[in-house]
């Protein structure tokens, strides 16, 4: 699990589990009073929070980590809930020397100090997250990172990093000097990978112009569309159903039938386009929040089935690489 999603993900549980409000109801003074329906009300929407995330993998996993289960298994809760009444006075101190209490408070406060060692040690680019330190894909973009994850059922060769990153970098090029051609927009800023985290998935994200991150991740996605949806579709013949699918193309050939550029210029850029998306896609690499979708059927299965059948397609059994594609 990259250390992205794993943040992520636990931020998650620490809001399904009600941990920050666990830990302010016992914080301050050990004569605190701690009101008992209060602490009642959130144990039991702690435990609904636990019985809704335990099913989904990417949650069980960071659950067995923190030996979760003893935790809200029904006995050891059941201590706590059969405690919390008979309680004789309402201090802070009385509560935390109760054995069970204590080792629930203890696994809300170990939840929540590996959620901030990972959050300020590990991921420093503050404007991946929203004002409630949330993840948030929509914002991150907005600020002009394009957020990329690369999928593969085994580790990402790095020959097969290197072409995705070619690619990306050309691909980003292109747009350049479509927005500085069609737009008159000049784009000084050079491209740089803000963050690279790697598992068996590898995410990173590339730093450039909010415009251009926008019009890329616009293109990706709507390639992604076109290649969902036509699966007897040969792509690599750059035929009229691709170019009718992508708004960046169709800009294309309205500024070139305007004259604001020359068709040998959007010929150029439209290859460019095309090829370097293919380039990023059928290496298995979408939109973070492409993959991040529930579906019956995930994007990523139809993205790993669909590379497949690019390979077979091609009689060398290779993906095109960046350098054909220059």
């Amino acid at each position: 699990m990259q250390k992205l999603d794993l943040r992520n993900n636990i931020k998650k549980i620490i809001l399904a589990l009600k941990s920050e409000e666990i830990l302010e109801i016992f914080s301050g003074q050990p004569n605190k009073a701690v009101r008992k329906g209060d602490l009642l009300r959130l144990m039991i929407e702690s435990k609904r929070g636990f019985d809704n995330t335990i099913i989904l993998p990417e949650f069980e996993i960071i659950y067995k980590q923190f030996s979760a289960n003893s935790i809200y298994e029904t006995e050891f809760f059941a201590q706590i809930l059969s405690f919390i009444p008979s309680v004789p006075n309402e201090n802070r101190n009385t509560y935390l020397t109760q054995d069970a209490i204590n080792k629930f408070y203890s696994f809300h406060s170990s939840l929540l100090s590996t959620f901030n060692l990972i959050d300020m040690v590990m991921i420093n680019d503050k404007s991946l997250f929203d004002e409630q330190n949330n993840f948030d894909i929509e914002k991150a973009k907005s600020e002009g990172n394009l957020i990329l994850q690369v999928i593969d059922d085994e580790n990402v060769r790095l020959e097969k990093l290197n072409k995705i990153l070619e690619s990306c970098y050309k691909l980003i090029e292109t747009v350049f000097e479509l927005l500085k051609l069609v737009d008159s927009e000049k784009i000084e800023e050079i491209p740089r990978i803000s963050l690279i985290d790697s598992g068996s998935d590898i995410n990173f994200i590339i730093k450039i112009p909010k415009k251009a991150a926008n019009k890329i991740s616009e293109l990706l996605n709507e390639f992604w569309e076109f290649v969902a949806n036509n699966r007897g579709c040969r792509l690599k013949k750059k035929n009229e159903a691709i170019e009718n699918s992508l708004s960046i193309l169709k800009q294309l050939n309205d500024a070139r039938e305007e004259k604001v550029i020359d068709p040998e210029s959007a010929e150029r850029l439209k290859l460019g386009i095309i090829q370097n998306t293919e380039n990023i896609v059928f290496n298995n690499t979408l939109p973070k929040e492409l993959l991040q979708e529930n579906k019956v059927l995930s994007n990523r299965d139809i993205l790993l089935s669909r590379t497949q059948i690019l390979l077979l397609e091609k009689p060398n059994n290779e993906i095109d690489s960046p350098e054909e594609n220059s």
